[in-house]
């Protein structure tokens, strides 16, 4: 299971607008424009050691979340600001199950209606503002949940999708295997020039949708969300992390 970038839905109700795209004849293309231009920064970084089981990742992607306009050559901007983190909290054994924070921030001067995007390889299955994704462990067969759990403005799980099987698969899986994936898409009500929000995923979660997770998040206040898990808590903030 995978969670994609940020993108959003345009006045003229066309979705998944997001970085590096192709924009020609004035329309906004279904292929991204491949380029080193479209690119972003590392801003913060932190490896725990010993006990300190925290791995932390910030990274601004502003300058991807720009379109190249192919009448007049140039790069034009879709966001004033993208920055996002990736917290990673190993479990405090091998058996134990990790928990993921994914944290957005941007800012469009233009109001948009954002959209987080997933990928699973079975079909989700949705409850309020969490998905389960029931996986199978490819090499013992056992079968385990995931759950992603969304904090942040207004929407719905929406867009469930079965993608075209492929085939392009790495050792050391068979030649002829072929995996079948899902795209799913979380979609703000209403137009906002902000989007904040933090994704939680839970791995080896409880098969009963309606069991409480033992993460906490707080209502978000502006850019700020916190976060409560173990005992203790992590705060996002834009590009800062205290925890």
């Amino acid at each position: 299971m995978s969670k994609n970038a940020l993108t959003m839905q345009l006045a003229s109700g066309r979705s998944g607008v997001g970085q590096s795209q192709h924009f020609k004849d004035g329309v906004f293309q279904n292929t991204i424009y491949d380029s080193a231009e479209s690119k972003g920064k590392l801003v913060n970084y932190y490896a725990g050691t010993g006990a300190d089981r925290w791995r932390i990742a910030t990274g601004d992607a502003t300058a991807a979340y720009r379109y190249f306009d192919e009448g007049t050559g140039a790069w034009q901007p879709l966001l004033d600001s993208a920055i996002r983190t990736v917290a990673y909290l190993k479990g405090a054994t091998d058996n134990d199950p990790a928990v993921v924070f994914i944290y957005d921030y941007a800012h469009s001067e233009q109001p948009r209606t954002w959209e987080l995007n997933f990928h699973s390889l079975t079909a989700p299955v949705v409850t309020g503002n969490s998905i389960r994704i029931k996986t199978a462990n490819r090499r013992t067969g056992a079968e385990f949940f995931t759950c992603i759990d969304y904090h942040g403005p207004k929407g719905s799980f929406t867009g469930i999708t079965k993608l075209p099987d492929t085939k392009d698969i790495p050792e050391p899986m068979p030649s002829n295997y072929v995996v079948t994936q899902w795209h799913t898409r979380f979609r703000q009500s209403a137009e906002s020039k902000y989007f904040y929000a933090l994704t939680v995923i839970r791995e080896n979660c409880p098969a009963d949708p309606m069991a409480r997770s033992p993460v906490g998040v707080s209502l978000p206040k502006n850019a700020r969300i916190e976060a409560t898990v173990d005992g203790k808590n992590i705060v996002f903030n834009q590009g800062r992390v205290d925890f």
